[in-house]
């Protein structure tokens, strides 16, 4: 409106400035319903979790301010690899997002034989660890639902459909996504996502990963 030359009372621009914060809302929500919905498209396939995920995080980009180590041991589990790409596209953007300013991140993945947070049988975990506040344990079930926020929509933190799309990821490969619980020595939030070892011998080499 300034460069049209129009000068308008300041209601009217606080108007037109949270329309256009809603209409980006809305456009992530569509966006993030998108990914929802392509969840288990494409055929899985077997391969070493740890390999998998190590290629994954070559082609992510982080800030200049952020910091990510990883120990990812071998694990067979059947994915997808644009499921698999989803899956550490959210965990990295949430610690991201909900981390401190200068986010570290902590990633690891390994075999956790009859886990009690995933039930009988082996399961290859990948944890994922901010820095950030944490999540409130009443809020650790609600976090994985459509739609769900733990920040005000003026915040710009999130839509809450990442962790409804890691959920439905784990359930797809007939695993689980849950919140660990802290240690005392440590903050931040663990967000956990446990896929069944794979009992196939033939463990492919992992599809190629586009780039992010």
């Amino acid at each position: 409106m300034a460069e049209a030359g129009l000068e308008l009372p300041d209601s009217v621009q606080d108007c037109l400035h949270l329309m256009q914060n809603h209409t980006q809302r809305l456009n992530k929500m569509i966006d993030g319903l998108l990914l929802h919905s392509r969840v288990g498209r494409s055929p899985a396939e077997v391969m070493d979790g740890g390999q998998a995920v190590r290629k994954v995080l070559t082609r992510c980009t982080l800030p200049d301010t952020a910091r990510l180590r990883s120990k990812l041991q071998e694990g067979a589990v059947q994915i997808s690899m644009p499921d698999l790409e989803m899956a550490v596209d959210v965990l990295i953007s949430n610690a991201l997002i909900h981390g401190s300013p200068d986010s570290r991140i902590a990633i690891t993945g390994s075999i956790e034989q009859g886990s009690p947070e995933t039930g009988l049988g082996d399961f290859w975990v990948l944890k994922v660890r901010d820095n950030g506040p944490g999540i409130p344990e009443r809020h650790w079930t609600e976090v994985f639902k459509p739609m769900v926020s733990l920040h005000a929509a003026s915040d710009d933190k999130g839509v809450g459909m990442g962790l409804a799309i890691l959920d439905k990821i784990a359930l797809h490969c007939g695993g689980r996504a849950w919140v660990a619980r802290p240690s005392r020595d440590r903050q931040g939030a663990s967000l956990c996502l446990a896929l069944p070892v794979s009992d196939e011998t033939q463990v492919q080499s992992p599809s190629r990963v586009r780039a992010h």
